[in-house]
């Protein structure tokens, strides 16, 4: 018998909690679950979440202490490590997965707003109030929250009642063009405010309802993300950083899935805004359109339970 448990790093309704597994058989977990007093409903689908308080009898009845890394390593390799939605299904098939989309009035939040609702219960951020009506109207059963995200209160408030959380998408953002010596040291500040530090704020938050769900973050990233270019030197920091970021979480977070997208110039209300800042015509037929944006977003998402997409590139054609 191979029963594992790893150490107790996540914390939910302020309590830490670890994960139980069998790298041999469910039937052998349930067994050792029953065995030592852990209701079945502590059952998410391929491991038992155990408090910490309850961790040390687990030990002295025969779990193995291993490393997070090492406890979903084995489980995958013993074929028993399922993708979030199969662990979903088995926990409560009547359940449909929730996902929070930042961004979500216009452009590519929008467009993935629009491709999950057939899956998803969504919850939208938005700083507009009436545009946030109008995708309420248009996405039938999708939940609207009108939040300025650089405000770490109204975020809390926003994200309180949320426990599990099966897809974050982090879609706001801010550009504003100029060169190094030109751009404001206001604009590097909010730039940064809303491309990076809200989206590492907002995660945190939302840290216990994804582990508990074991959840999907997905970073809408840039080009500039990958490549800065002349007049492009606050936003593409920005997108460098972002990209810093989910490559951190991902590391810190084995249990998570985390992808970064980079979309290509895309034919939304910021791309028109940066064609006028560039002095060029803007025609929405030179560039990917949000929902192919969308589209591999969802790619990333259904992606097998063999499968971790961590970065997709995607350009015009």
């Amino acid at each position: 018998m191979t029963v594992l448990i790893d150490e107790p790093r996540w914390w939910h309704r302020g309590r830490r909690w670890c994960h139980l597994v069998s790298d041999s058989s469910y039937e052998e977990l349930h067994e050792f679950a029953q065995a030592n007093g852990i209701p079945r409903r502590g059952f998410q689908g391929d491991h038992y979440d155990i408090p910490d308080e309850h961790r040390v009898q687990m030990i002295d009845g025969g779990a193995t202490v291993v490393e997070s890394r090492e406890l979903v390593r084995r489980l995958r390799a013993a074929g028993l490590r399922l993708s979030p939605a199969a662990r979903r299904a088995r926990r409560s098939p009547e359940r449909r997965p929730l996902a929070v989309v930042t961004g979500a009035t216009r452009g590519i939040g929008r467009a993935i707003a629009e491709r999950l609702a057939a899956s998803h219960d969504l919850v939208l951020f938005g700083r507009d109030e009436s545009a946030l009506a109008e995708v309420a109207a248009a996405i039938d059963g999708a939940r609207t929250v009108a939040v300025e995200l650089t405000e770490e209160a109204d975020v809390a408030a926003a994200v309180d009642g949320i426990e599990r959380l099966d897809l974050l998408v982090h879609s706001a953002g801010v550009a504003e063009l100029g060169t190094v010596a030109d751009l404001t040291t206001a604009t590097w500040r909010e730039t940064f405010d809303v491309n990076v530090v809200a989206v590492a704020a907002l995660t945190r938050v939302l840290l216990p309802a994804l582990r508990a769900a074991g959840g999907h973050v997905v970073c809408v990233n840039s080009g500039a993300g990958r490549t800065a270019r002349p007049n492009w030197g606050s936003y593409a920091a920005s997108k460098f950083a972002l990209r810093a970021f989910a490559d951190s979480l991902r590391a810190e977070e084995p249990a998570l899935r985390v992808t970064t997208v980079f979309p290509g110039r895309t034919a939304t209300a910021m791309q028109r805004g940066v064609r006028a800042a560039e002095g060029e015509s803007y025609d929405e037929d030179d560039y990917l359109r949000p929902e192919s944006v969308a589209a591999a977003v969802a790619f990333a998402v259904t992606a097998g339970d063999d499968a971790h997409v961590t970065e997709l590139a995607i350009s015009p054609r």
